[in-house]
């Protein structure tokens, strides 16, 4: 991992890690399906894009990740001018919890709730975001954080069985044992 943010894409493409970081961007996009090439409509003044680099931290303040992503200079739009819609790839935190808390968290949730119950789990009455499943003396919590999860047994076969039930069946990143988590 390169410990330092490059301050420009001429210093980024010095160092092979983060090359790599942009390359994995690059890929998000096609995967995702959300980039397309097209010729420059007449009329319309083609939106620019810059690279942003920031290095993901642990609790220590140790590099875990290089992180690059390609953002649009949006505010080189004008409404009715330039575009007939505007897109703002990089939002404001607020937007972006009004969205996650009106749309895209709960049909998450949903899609979640639903299939942990059809696994074999029980939704929390007090906090319906926690599910449980118990085997025998054991137990297995799950609770769910806007688009993370944190789950723990007090047997590592149910913590195994889980961490292979959700990698089956969602694409997820599996991180390690939690010792940091919202600042804490």
């Amino acid at each position: 991992m390169s410990a330092v943010d490059p301050r420009s894409i001429k210093e980024a493409l010095l160092e092979s890690d983060w090359i790599l970081a942009m390359q994995e961007e690059l890929a998000e996009f096609e995967r995702h399906k959300v980039w397309k090439l097209i010729l420059q409509p007449k009329g319309h003044t083609i939106v620019g894009t810059r690279w942003v680099y920031k290095n993901k931290l642990d609790e220590s303040g140790a590099v875990v990740r290089n992180n690059a992503r390609l953002v649009a200079k949006g505010y080189s739009q004008l409404e009715d001018v330039d575009c007939d819609e505007t897109y703002a790839p990089v939002a404001r935190m607020e937007a972006i919890r009004i969205f996650l808390e009106g749309g895209l968290l709960r049909a998450w949730y949903e899609t979640l709730s639903e299939f942990l119950v059809m696994s074999g789990y029980r939704r929390g009455v007090i906090d319906p975001t926690l599910f449980r499943k118990a085997n025998g003396n054991h137990l297995m919590l799950v609770q769910m954080y806007v688009d993370d999860i944190i789950f723990g047994s007090t047997d590592q076969g149910m913590v195994d069985e889980f961490a292979m039930l959700m990698t089956n069946n969602f694409e997820i990143i599996m991180n390690r044992e939690i010792n940091f988590f919202l600042g804490l």
